[in-house]
Formats: structure tokens, sequence, C-alpha cells
């Protein structure tokens, strides 16, 4: 299996730890284990022996035990897609100035458990980011200007969280924005 590039599991009713094993799977590009509810991660420290992997669904995995899960993602230098929404995890690391996700096109977080102002960080994504969704949580505080220097967004949803202030003038520039949620 060491020559597997795509593994599709999503919407199955497997239950228990993801094997640490996968990280063995160094030519996988494609993991979607999405919406399988009853497994969990206990250590995504495995993770980042997919140095290949473009595309990541973890949704519906119980990563509420990991306490590095964003230092971990951000060891995948291929990674262009990333869906970690329902997955118990409670900080965004709010505190970290940056984050290397140079690939990265597609960021989902929805539904998660985060009580903290949205962080700056996430102006600083891939300029070829074109989707951003962590709506559905408990995020506060203002909408960061930082996130105007995501040049080619598409798509921003930052829905059903504790938003306050004003909308910053900043989210005027850009000018690939095609939908903002922010209901």
């Amino acid at each position: 299996m060491k020559s597997l590039t795509y593994l599709g599991l999503a919407y199955n009713e497997f239950v228990g730890l993801v094997p640490h094993q996968l990280g063995n799977l160094s030519r996988l590009l494609y993991l979607d284990l999405g919406y399988n509810n009853e497994l969990f991660v206990d250590d995504l420290s495995w993770i980042s022996g997919l140095h290949s992997l473009k595309y990541l669904d973890m949704s519906g995995v119980n990563l509420s035990k990991t306490i590095n899960w964003l230092q971990e993602m951000n060891k995948l230098p291929s990674l262009s897609y990333l869906y970690l929404s329902s997955c118990g995890l409670e900080s965004m690391y709010p505190s970290l100035s940056y984050i290397n996700f140079t690939s990265l096109t597609c960021l989902g977080l929805s539904e998660n458990l985060f009580k903290h102002e949205v962080p700056n960080w996430l102006g600083n994504l891939s300029t070829n980011l074109r989707d951003l969704q962590p709506p559905k949580n408990a995020l506060q505080g203002q909408i960061p200007v930082a996130l105007s220097n995501i040049h080619n967004l598409r798509y921003l949803d930052l829905n059903n969280n504790q938003l306050t202030g004003q909308i910053t003038e900043s989210l005027g520039q850009l000018q690939h924005l095609q939908e903002l949620v922010l209901s």
C-alpha cells in the first residue's frame, strides 16, 4: 500500500482511534475520513508523514484530545484543501503570528468550539486561498483587517459567530470576493 495515492473512507461507520500507521502512506495525495463520527485522534504527529497530501477531510472526526492540531497541519507543504468541521477543536491558536500554508486553497473549520478572537494569522494564509469557512463557532471580537491580505479570496463565511464592532472597510479590497456571509 505504499504506492496508495487516494484513500476515501468518508460517510461510513468506522469507530475507534484513527490508526497512526496512515502516516506511513507517504505518497498519499487525498485522504477523506469525513463524517465517521465515532472516530477520534489522540495525537496528530503521524500526519507529518503525509508530506505529499493535497486534500484532507477529517470533518466529524473527534480531534478534541489533540493539543497541537494546527502546528501538525502546518507541516503539510502541499496541502490545498483542509476540512476540519465538527471536530471538537477548541483553539485556532490566536497568539500565533504566522502559519505556513503556502498551497492552501480552501479552509473549512465550521462548527467547532472556538471561543476567542478571529486570529490575525488567517490574513497571512496562502495567496491561493479562495474559500475560508469558520462559521458556527463562537469566534469573538472584530473581523481582523488582516483578512484583506487574502487577495484571491472568493468566499468568506463567518456566520453564526459572536463578532462585534463595525464591518471593516478593508474587506472592500478583496476584489475577487463573490460571497460574504456574516449573518
